[in-house]
């Protein structure tokens, strides 16, 4: 199988081509992590470094926006969780500084303007994660090592292949 190149999505908003990667987990380091100002009000932007894995094999760089404030379900609070392998006691303060060069894995989807949205962040995993792209053709061979994949990230048994046989995961 050909190894995926980082696509180009066209922006139905803006009508312009943007450059995102696929849809489906990457290990990232976090950069930097800055307080801003939005319509909104106060936030955080994460800026993210995903390795080798633009297009031309350099380092896809990306950013989310949060709120400042880490209540128990907010993404902010997620995203620190993931990054330091804990949960925030209540009343703590994050030192930005101390988050910085940290790994997570991202779960990257597309958003309507065509540029990744983090979709979720967990803790790194020990290798570097890239869900593949489902197959665009009919090749069992693919279809098959797409179902194991997904199977082996459900954590359910192998799916039966079009010929009958299981598919190691």
């Amino acid at each position: 199988m050909e190894e995926q190149q980082t696509p180009t999505y066209v922006s139905e908003i803006e009508g312009t081509e943007v450059p995102a990667l696929a849809p489906g987990a990457y290990s990232a380091t976090l950069m930097q992590l800055e307080e801003i100002t939005t319509k909104f009000g106060s936030g955080l932007r994460w800026h993210w470094r995903v390795d080798g894995a633009a297009e031309d094999g350099s380092d896809f760089i990306l950013t989310s926006i949060t709120s400042p404030y880490f209540s128990q379900n907010s993404n902010g609070n997620k995203i620190v969780r993931a990054l330091r392998g804990s949960p925030l006691a209540p009343g703590e303060r994050v030192s930005i500084e101390n988050l910085a060069g940290r790994q997570a894995t991202l779960n990257l989807g597309i958003k309507d303007s065509g540029y990744n949205a983090v979709l979720d962040v967990s803790p790194a995993t020990s290798a570097k994660v890239k869900a593949p792209v489902a197959p665009s053709s009919e090749s069992a061979d693919e279809l098959a090592a797409f179902r194991a994949w997904k199977a082996s990230q459900a954590g359910e048994p192998p799916l039966p292949s079009p010929n009958g046989e299981e598919t190691a995961a």
